[in-house]
């Protein structure tokens, strides 16, 4: 399991509690800025 982390905010994505990232549609945006799912860098 991996984190991403919002390249905007530092929001991070949590496989371990969200499930795959990879899983999320094209369309998922951060919870907090709204930024797109190409904007996640893996930590």
């Amino acid at each position: 399991m991996a984190i991403y982390v919002c390249d905007l905010c530092g929001w991070e994505y949590d496989e371990a509690k969200e499930g795959p990232f990879a899983d999320k549609p094209d369309s998922y945006v951060c919870p907090v800025c709204h930024a797109s799912k190409s904007q996640f860098s893996k930590k």
